[in-house]
C-alpha cells in the first residue's frame, strides 16, 4: 500500500508454513520523503531478519548523473540443525546471529542524443559482518558496472555490458562467492554473480571476476489482443548474450 503523495510505501504479508506447522510474515516499509528510508522485517519457523538502511543523494542531475549513498544493518537469526553426543546423538536447533553493517556508493549516468541514448551504473558496496557476536569481523567488497547503449535503429534494440568483481576473507562455504545459473537468474539475469551457461554454484571462491554482453532487439511487432481474453501479445524479440567468469581463492586470469 501507499499514501496518496506516495511518500510512504508499505507491505505486510502473513501465513502459515505447513511444514513447520508454525507462522511466518514479512513486513516491509518505506520512506520516500527527505532521505529514504528503508525497514524490513521476516520471520518464519527457520528464523527471523530484521534490517534498516538510509540512503543520502550526493549529487542529483534530472538531466545527468546522480550519486548516493546507502547505509544499513541486518540482523539475521537462524535455526541450524546440530548434533550432539557420541553415542546417542541428540539433534538440537541452535540459533546462528549474523550481524551484518553495509554501505554501498551508486553513480549512475545517462546521455541521450537523437534516438542515441548510453546508461550507465557503477556501485561499490563493503560489508563487514560476524556471527554469534564474535570479535572477528568478516569483509567483503563488490564493485559492479553496468552499462546499456540503446541504439539510433529501434527503441527496443539495446546493448548491455556489464562487469562485476569481488574479494572477501569469509570462511565458510555459504559465504563465499559462487557462480552459475539456476533457472529463474537465467531467465531474469536478476543476480550479480548469475553466470549463464553453468549450474548453480559451478564455480565458488574468495574472489570473483565477471562480464557479460548481450544484445536485444525486436523480431516482429504482434500488437494484438487474442479474441476477447484478457491477453495481449505485444512484440516477439531475441536477445543475444556472452557471459564469461570464474571465482577462486585466488584468480589465475589465464584460467579465465
Amino acid at each position: 500500500g501507499a499514501d496518496p503523495l506516495l511518500s510512504h510505501l508499505y507491505q505486510v504479508i502473513a501465513g502459515w508454513d505447513f511444514a513447520r506447522n508454525q507462522p511466518y510474515y514479512n513486513i516491509a516499509y518505506n520512506l520516500t520523503l527527505g532521505l529514504p528510508i528503508n525497514l524490513f522485517l521476516e520471520g518464519s519457523g527457520a528464523g527471523h531478519t530484521e534490517s534498516a538502511s538510509i540512503t543520502v543523494p550526493l549529487a542529483i542531475s534530472l538531466s545527468e548523473s546522480q550519486q548516493t549513498l546507502t547505509a544499513g544493518y541486518t540482523r539475521t537469526t537462524e535455526l541450524e540443525i546440530v548434533e550432539e553426543g557420541a553415542d546417542e546423538p541428540t539433534v538440537l536447533e541452535r540459533p546462528r546471529v549474523t550481524s551484518l553493517v553495509s554501505a554501498n556508493y551508486t553513480f549512475s549516468s545517462s546521455h541521450r542524443e537523437d534516438f542515441f541514448g548510453m546508461f550507465s551504473t557503477l556501485s561499490t558496496t563493503v560489508d563487514l559482518w560476524n556471527q554469534n557476536s564474535s570479535t572477528e569481523w568478516r569483509k567483503r567488497v563488490v564493485v559492479n558496472l553496468s552499462e546499456q547503449f540503446r541504439l539510433p535503429e529501434l527503441q527496443t534494440h539495446t546493448l548491455q555490458t556489464r562487469f562485476a568483481a569481488g574479494w572477501t576473507d569469509a570462511e565458510d562455504d555459504d559465504e563465499l562467492f559462487k557462480l552459475g545459473a539456476t533457472i529463474e537468474e537465467f531467465l531474469l539475469l536478476k543476480d550479480q554473480y548469475t553466470l549463464r551457461g553453468f549450474p548453480a554454484d559451478a564455480f565458488t571462491g574468495r574472489q570473483f571476476m565477471l562480464t557479460s554482453l548481450q544484445q536485444n532487439f525486436r523480431l516482429i511487432e504482434i500488437e494484438r489482443g487474442i479474441t476477447q481474453w484478457p491477453l495481449y501479445i505485444d512484440d516477439l524479440g531475441l536477445s543475444l548474450f556472452m557471459d564469461a567468469g570464474m571465482a577462486a581463492d585466488k584468480l589465475n586470469l589465464k584460467e579465465l
